[in-house]
């Protein structure tokens, strides 16, 4: 076993207590705890030689997390954006009569 291997499963057996109160207790968690708990995983399977593609999918998802942006952020910055509407419907064309 490698040093990063022992190393996440020393992180896994601290965070043991957290974890329990989250599965058992439904405790919140910050985002920041959430994310240091989710980074446990990839340590055990790599320590123990799991892989399987589907592995790959929480660290995709923590990624596309990081770059949501909140509702909140999203209307501060429609401001900066000075967004003006065009026209909402097209122009009406009068028909030709024969």
């Amino acid at each position: 076993m490698s040093q990063d291997d022992v190393a996440a499963l020393v992180r896994i057996g601290r965070e043991h207590p957290t974890a329990n109160k989250v599965r058992h207790a439904f405790m919140k968690l910050s985002g920041e705890e959430a994310v240091a708990a989710s980074f446990n995983l990839p340590g055990f399977c790599q320590a123990f030689g799991i892989t399987h593609p589907l592995l790959d999918t929480p660290s995709q998802t923590l990624k596309i997390w990081e770059e949501k942006v909140s509702p909140l952020e999203q209307n501060k910055e429609l401001p900066k954006l000075k967004f003006h509407a065009g026209p909402v419907a097209a122009p009406v064309v009068p028909l030709q009569t024969r």
